[in-house]
């Protein structure tokens, strides 16, 4: 037995020849069979794991089977040129949680100073000079508790530290070790402690602990936990015996929080200044469930309702109001309960049996209403957003220069806030409409723009390749429509919540074939088919979506009614004539075409302008050819050379295929007295008139 010790304590050493060389370190990993996991970017894009510390060295490779466990470590000790023996057992090694042995966040959410911070921690480790300054950073950082940093110290030195874990715990409090510190120093005293009343290392007393815990849940598992007298049809959940229960929330700002959760194994309370208490009071051993609340019709009244997500047992609580630390049930699979109260706030203790029994799926009798108990008055007391004038589908169109993209931003901040943009002028107004625009992007906002080669997979949800330890794969990749859709619908299904416009823009939207980006969302668009509509639809998407259990099952996809799409359309590239009937009618179509009186037009600037399109207008017999006020605004009469060059001409040039001598009688005909059109080099260019 504790073969492995000798074997860790050099590998614990070995992991510092890779401080500045963390990709080898994951190479390693993966060569010997290890599943890394990818990194995120905050471009949203994905790939190969290029940091890594020592404690997540460890976590990972523990984070699977015994058997696992002893080849992943044998292959380390060929690749790493270890002289210990490989191990033969791995007892007494707290194993990791599957789906968050990373001590650290993805890289679009991750500080710089994260992993080496670890690094850090770890030559303190190595060099028994620990401070409880960097042992308290590492503490606080994002997902990582006792239970992590402790389990990681006892793999770098299991001679010399015990992890605080699930296992550990009741163990030690049951022989009078219970504890309560806030520093290293103090934990490190807590280790002398141990020591001296068991009388051997510590690594026999951690398998010791993890053979009585064994025992102990066999033990419970035999009997009824509740003592109702009523033999249970079902096995009791892991959470029967728990000394309270509590069902929480995961929505932040309308993005669910629940398979970050889940992955981290922790729970967070979103607000800052609410709840505190209340966290704080929540016990270890608690049983908590992740519920998404909401209401539905039954019988034609609203009823109070409930998707239980995620369930678990809290293994730690460092009362701080914010953190909880969870072990969520791997293999849970979601489920539905309508009239079984209307649970709506961040967290709640529970105290109905009946609602408890529900939730935790325990062997208890319970008798369900005749009707759904509770009518939801959410929806009628909801705080709404201030009316807008303007269609959830509205397409603008218009040819080139006329502001099209430029008023789509002016209008989504409206839309999004219920509120106008506010300034003494129109550039004001505009600045103050982007700076809203660009704060709400990835929440109520979102911008794409359409090209030939979009399609559904880009902009609903599809499967892209992707490179993973150098071997090629495919993963499921969700479009900006999903991400807006999903975040628009989580707000909407919360009636005591305020409820908020969404708003996504797509420019250039005629330059996809839009049947094939939109599929299916062609029929959800319309108002009618929303959610809450009198025809409501919903579809089946082509893609099955994994759980956080891995589990996977085909998804529903509705739209709900605070989902606005404003696009944008270029008149010079494709008519609204050419576009899908169906389309067409889903959408309400806005012109915007050339304004001569708009603020910062000039006299010299506008005279050009008219008449230029003045004589496209006579030439093409349609408005769709004409150019925009855009290009010249705030160009002076010696600026308006290079705008007629660079912008202008290449216009006029495909307007008339290529014709010069048509182009340049448009322009001379539209040129002030001072400008001339010059064609040397058989390039045509306007420049001042020689006198």
């Amino acid at each position: 037995m504790y073969t492995w010790v000798p074997f860790f304590e050099e590998l614990g050493q070995k992991l510092a020849d890779y401080e500045n060389d963390q990709p080898q370190l994951v190479t390693l990993l993966q060569q010997a069979g290890v599943k890394v996991g990818d990194d995120q970017y905050p471009d949203g894009t994905s790939g190969v794991l290029q940091v890594l510390d020592p404690f997540t060295f460890f976590s990972l490779c523990m984070k699977h089977g015994k058997d696992k466990q002893l080849k992943f470590l044998a292959a380390l000790k060929h690749s790493m040129g270890l002289a210990a023996a490989a191990p033969t057992d791995t007892d007494g090694v707290p194993t990791a949680p599957a789906q968050r042995a990373w001590l650290f966040r993805y890289a679009k959410d991750r500080e710089a100073g994260d992993v080496p911070l670890l690094w850090q921690l770890y030559h303190q480790v190595q060099a028994r000079q620990v401070s409880d300054d960097t042992f308290g950073q590492a503490l606080a950082l994002h997902g990582v508790a006792w239970p992590k940093l402790t389990q990681g110290l006892s793999c770098l030195l299991p001679k010399e530290y015990l992890p605080l874990n699930k296992q550990t715990r009741p163990y030690l409090a049951e022989a009078g070790l219970d504890y309560s510190f806030d520093s290293f120093g103090e934990y490190e005293g807590y280790q002398a402690d141990i020591r001296a009343h068991f009388g051997k290392p510590l690594y026999e007393v951690s398998y010791e602990a993890y053979l009585a815990n064994q025992a102990a849940t066999s033990d419970i598992s035999e009997t009824d936990p509740l003592d109702t007298g009523v033999e249970p049809d079902t096995s009791p959940s892991p959470v029967s015996a728990a000394p309270a229960f509590y069902c929480v929330g995961a929505y932040w700002e309308g993005d669910d929080q629940t398979n970050r959760f889940v992955k981290e194994g922790i729970w967070l309370n979103g607000y800052d200044d609410k709840f505190l208490d209340k966290v704080k009071e929540v016990p270890v051993g608690a049983g908590i469930v992740i519920k998404s609340a909401y209401t539905r019709k039954v019988k034609g009244t609203y009823v109070s309702a409930m998707m239980i997500k995620a369930r678990g047992r809290v293994t730690a609580n460092p009362e701080n109001g914010r953190l909880l630390e969870v072990d969520w049930e791997p293999d849970f699979a979601a489920f539905e309960l309508i009239g079984k109260g209307s649970y709506r706030l961040t967290i709640h203790e529970l105290w109905r049996p009946e609602h408890i029994a529900a939730m935790f799926e325990l062997p208890i009798v319970v008798t369900p209403p005749a009707e759904p108990d509770l009518i939801d008055p959410g929806a009628e007391n909801r705080k709404v957003p201030a009316a807008v004038p303007y269609a959830l589908n509205t397409i603008l169109y218009g040819p080139p220069g006329t502001g099209k993209t430029y008023r789509t931003i002016e209008i989504a901040a409206h839309i999004a806030t219920g509120k106008e943009p506010v300034g003494d002028s129109a550039k004001e107004k505009h600045a103050a409409a982007k700076a809203t625009f660009d704060a709400l992007r990835g929440k109520q906002t979102d911008f794409v723009t359409f090209h030939q080669n979009y399609a559904y997979e880009d902009f609903v949800v599809g499967i892209k390749p992707s490179l993973t330890g150098g071997s090629l794969g495919f993963e499921r990749h969700e479009g900006v429509f999903y991400r807006i859709c999903q975040r628009a619908r989580a707000n909407w299904a919360h009636p005591t919540e305020p409820l908020l416009n969404y708003v996504l823009v797509v420019d250039e939207i005629n330059r996809a074939n839009m049947s094939r980006v939109l599929g299916e969302l062609i029929t959800l668009l319309e108002e009618d088919k929303r959610l809450g509509g009198a025809n409501e639809l919903t579809v089946t998407l082509p893609l099955p979506a994994t759980a956080a259990d891995g589990s996977t099952a085909l998804e529903q996809l509705a739209v709900p009614p605070n989902l606005y799409i404003l696009g944008t359309m270029n008149t010079a590239d494709k008519s609204i004539a050419l576009l899908d009937v169906a389309l067409r009618r889903r959408f309400e179509f806005v012109g915007l075409y050339p304004d001569y009186e708009v603020a910062g037009l000039q006299p010299v600037a506008r005279q050009v302008l008219r008449s230029l399109n003045d004589q496209l207008l006579e030439a093409k017999k349609s408005a769709d050819f004409l150019i925009g006020h855009a290009l010249f605004l705030d160009k002076d009469e010696q600026a308006l050379p290079d705008v007629l060059n660079r912008q202008v001409l290449p216009l006029l040039l495909e307007y008339y295929g290529g014709r010069q001598d048509l182009v340049k009688k448009v322009l001379s005909t539209a040129l002030p007295a001072t400008m001339e059109v010059d064609e040397a080099n058989y390039q045509l260019r306007v420049k001042p008139k020689q006198v």
